[in-house]
């Protein structure tokens, strides 16, 4: 299941493989930040050379060229949610840039997992929840510029 949505540099998903196979997840990078959050799986993230494994209710942030990719340790149902957005995202509302300092202000391949110790999980499956959800284009457009600045907030 793929459910995804784009508008302008923004690009949001929610996937599920019931069947993984580690040979269709390949290294990228975006030129966007990306925020993974890991549902279920058995599952571990490689960023520019660091290792992570992920347990329920992980996120994971990237920042802009920092090269990545899930490596599936086994066929287990994999979900996850992820969101791209420009580091130039919050520029109106946050002139100083400190909602995005963890992704522009940290070593690549540094830093890059918060576990449900450290966030609060239930609220950010909340809002990928929401951000996902059938809606009108406009609709899904305010979910998303309205709950992506709580989620920076979080993760600052």
């Amino acid at each position: 299941m793929l459910n995804e949505y784009s508008f302008g540099e923004i690009y949001i998903r929610h996937a599920i493989d019931d069947y993984p196979d580690d040979s269709h997840f390949t290294m990228h990078i975006h030129e966007q930040c990306e925020i993974y959050f890991f549902i279920s799986g058995n599952v571990e993230y490689l960023v520019e050379g660091s290792k992570y494994f992920l347990a329920p209710d992980t996120l994971m942030i990237m920042r802009p060229s920092e090269v990545h990719k899930p490596r599936i340790i086994s066929g287990e149902r994999y979900e996850r949610y992820a969101l791209n957005f420009p580091v130039c995202f919050a520029e109106n509302i946050d002139p100083q840039r400190r909602l995005i300092k963890a992704f522009t202000e940290r070593t690549l391949g540094k830093n890059n997992m918060l576990d449900s110790s450290m966030i609060d999980t239930g609220l950010v499956r909340k809002l990928f929840s929401k951000m996902c959800e059938n809606s009108d284009d406009y609709g899904k457009q305010l979910k998303i510029k309205t709950h992506l600045p709580l989620l920076l907030d979080m993760i600052s």
